[in-house]
């Protein structure tokens, strides 16, 4: 028989002298049968005595060594009653009883219960009741603990099932790596409830760099001692250079595999100090599946994100032939508009987004000629009306490089004002995109604070002052008041005030 139907057989006889219902027929029983002892054993070889009392039978107290030979008799019962399949009467000695029960089910015997030393009798009917109702508990028995297999069993695949569409919600939310090691450390702590977790990645030259590590105590990253660890142990380990799975009591690691071994994400101590099982690690292979596939996707996101950096440079390189004057983002109005969204909550999507946009809000310029841009008189109302265009004309430049699609509607609107009065569409408050009323405001104060062909720059406290006036009208109001936080910051100011 293996050893795991031997486990099995034993945890359910355990299960069943344990068992409420057990116990209270038990009594019934006893009852009738006046001072009778019960016993119970597993295989036939262990003896233990169910009331935890000494048997007292005449045989062990009239006869010298009548103890040894009283127990000798008890243990080759259950080999009688295995051997015939049914029970075992005795003569317990000067009209005592007894009878060995074994507990069978099916082709299995899962142990045996013996009673000894009763003063009446036991008949057939009692017998065979008390038969009756232990095969019936046993057969309950029995589907709980199917049920509790199966449930060990399902468990796993569910949590696996649950993990997946958690990583599929993660993926989709950020496509940033920064955010989405972190995410993806706090579910590992989450689902493992683990006091520790890491994750490394590869970097170009083959070598580890710990890219998070967090600890269930803190909120923030764990140790840095801790982050040594982590290198250290994975690399002796060859979990990163051979994929291999280190499992043990209180660490669980495995690879992050995508073609190639791209990392590794390891869990140590369990909170509640009992180790980590198969169950754990096939899940923690499921999340490192799909977290590889996630990292891969920041990653080329990332590539990707580069390459649009480049082509932004190069458009700001463009822009930066023509004539002096003409076109010049200062650092101080990138920073404004960033400093902006920040301070309004946004996400670092949105912000990386405003901050593109700042760079590129008048690339349109490129289309319109040198001399209108650097016109020293007031523009008539025909040039003024093709100035209008370069919001489109902005957007028409743009347009093709996909990882700018965010920043389209802030640059098209972002001459819109709150009141209804701006251009090119005459949008009014919510209609406005979010990030062209934060746009709107930031282009109008660097307006204002920059010299122009046609008029000198504005003082900044002047500036600050038409800004809070035209709250509600220009602007929106809930943009002000960023603005009014945010201007404050003396680093800011100094770049403003310096035409940084």
């Amino acid at each position: 028989m293996k050893s795991k139907e031997v486990e099995h057989q034993k945890d359910l006889f355990k299960q069943l002298i344990e068992n409420e219902s057990f116990k209270k027929e038990s009594c019934v029983l006893k009852t009738m049968l006046e001072k009778s002892n019960w016993w119970v054993a597993e295989d036939g070889k262990s003896l233990s005595c169910l009331s935890g009392e000494i048997c007292n039978c005449s045989l062990g107290l009239k006869n010298k060594g009548g103890s040894a030979r009283c127990r000798k008799l008890l243990e080759a019962l259950p080999k009688r009653a295995k051997r015939l399949k049914r029970p075992v009467r005795f003569d317990c000695g000067v009209e005592k009883f007894g009878v060995a029960i074994p507990v069978i089910q099916g082709d299995k015997t899962y142990g045996y219960i013996i009673i000894c030393h009763s003063k009446n009798e036991i008949s057939n009917d009692a017998i065979e009741l008390f038969i009756n109702f232990l095969d019936t508990l046993i057969r309950e028995l029995q589907k709980k603990l199917e049920l509790s297999k199966l449930y060990e069993t399902i468990r796993p695949r569910a949590i696996a099932l649950s993990t997946i569409h958690t990583i599929h919600r993660i993926i989709s939310s950020t496509l940033n790596l920064d955010e989405l090691l972190p995410k993806l450390a706090r579910l590992c702590l989450q689902i493992f409830r683990a006091e520790k977790c890491c994750i490394v990645i590869k970097s170009s030259s083959k070598k580890p760099i710990i890219i998070m590590t967090v600890s269930a105590n803190s909120k923030g990253k764990g140790s840095s001692s801790f982050s040594s660890f982590c290198k250290r142990m994975l690399t002796k380990e060859k979990v990163l250079s051979k994929g291999r799975i280190l499992s043990t009591r209180s660490k669980l690691c495995v690879p992050l595999t995508d073609e190639d071994i791209i990392g590794a994400i390891c869990i140590m101590n369990k909170e509640n100090g009992t180790p980590f099982d198969i169950f754990d690690k096939e899940i923690l292979l499921t999340l490192s599946e799909q977290a590889a596939v996630a990292i891969k996707n920041a990653q080329l996101y990332k590539e990707q994100e580069s390459i649009t950096i480049g082509s932004i440079r190069s458009l700001v390189a463009a822009l930066d032939t023509r004539k002096a004057g003409s076109y010049k983002v200062r650092e101080s109005f990138v920073r404004l508009v960033t400093a902006l969204g920040k301070e309004l909550k946004l996400s670092a999507e949105d912000v990386r987004s405003l901050r593109y946009a700042a760079i590129l809000h008048d690339t349109g310029q490129m289309a319109f000629p040198d001399e209108l841009l650097t016109k020293s008189e007031k523009l008539t109302g025909k040039e003024y009306d093709i100035i209008k265009k370069h919001p489109h004309k902005s957007v028409s430049i743009i347009k093709h490089l996909v990882f700018l699609k965010p920043v389209i509607p802030i640059i098209l609107h972002h001459h819109e004002n709150y009141d209804g009065s701006g251009y090119p569409k005459g949008l009014k408050g919510d209609q406005i995109p979010f990030g062209a009323r934060i746009m709107g405001l930031a282009s109008a104060f660097n307006a204002m604070t920059t010299k122009r062909p046609y008029r000198k720059k504005v003082a900044v406290d002047i500036a600050i002052s038409e800004i809070k006036k035209n709250s509600g009208t220009q602007f929106d109001p809930k943009v002000v008041g960023a603005f009014l936080n945010v201007i404050q910051n003396p680093d800011l100011l100094a770049l403003i005030r310096k035409g940084l």
